[in-house]
């Protein structure tokens, strides 16, 4: 994909090319559905958030976004 980022941020338009085209890619799969029938985004980290306002900006409306909500907390070594 090529983007003119041409008035952005350079920090913001490095993000986008990541996470955002990983959120993207990631959004066509799932699309065309109904904007009503729930699509079920786990991990609400940089890519999951951003794959949330993907959809969003795609006209679905139904999202569930799932984190880590009452899950044991990781240990560091």
């Amino acid at each position: 994909y090529l983007v003119d980022v041409e008035g952005l941020d350079p920090s913001w338009a490095a993000t986008i090319a990541c996470s955002g085209l990983t959120a993207y890619s990631a959004a066509k799969k799932v699309l065309p559905r109904p904007a009503d029938e729930p699509v079920v985004v786990i991990g609400v980290g940089g890519v999951g958030l951003t794959a949330v306002a993907t959809l969003h900006a795609l006209g679905h409306r139904a999202i569930v976004a799932v984190g880590g909500v009452g899950a044991e907390p990781r240990r560091r070594a």
